[in-house]
């Protein structure tokens, strides 16, 4: 049983492998998954900090300050900005819907994603009644 908060158990984790943190992505490994432990891991969408899983709203990608007026990203038309979202499963497209069994890469990027209900054609953020049948 895992005893710190959002940690959870994981049966099948690399211990070559790093977890996310906020200097530190897990996509930036290559061949880690050599081995197959059970163990407690950081939730989804958390990042592992002073060995704490925490939420990384506070943290930019490499530096450990918290973002100022300037530096929040202005998002597009049907987009809004995430703190934490799986670089696999980012957003909705034409060809590709998410769902609750998508199985997403545990990582955590930031940055602009369409919102709930639209889907990206090109740069755009769009109704998915756009997308045209093949």
């Amino acid at each position: 049983d895992c005893g710190g908060q959002n940690e959870e158990m994981d049966v099948c984790y690399s211990p070559n492998c790093k977890e996310d943190n906020c200097t530190f992505s897990v996509t930036q490994q290559k061949d880690c998954l050599l081995e197959c432990l059970s163990g407690c891991v950081c939730k989804f969408g958390f990042v592992r900090i002073d060995g704490k899983c925490v939420s990384p709203d506070n943290f930019f990608w490499g530096i450990n300050i918290l973002p100022s007026s300037t530096d929040v990203l202005t998002c597009g038309t049907g987009e809004v900005y995430k703190t934490c979202f799986s670089s696999g499963c980012k957003e909705d497209t034409c060809g590709r819907r998410i769902t609750a069994i998508t199985i997403c890469p545990r990582n955590c990027g930031m940055g602009c994603v369409c919102k709930k209900g639209l889907v990206r054609i090109g740069g755009d953020c769009v109704d998915p009644s756009r997308c045209v049948a093949t």
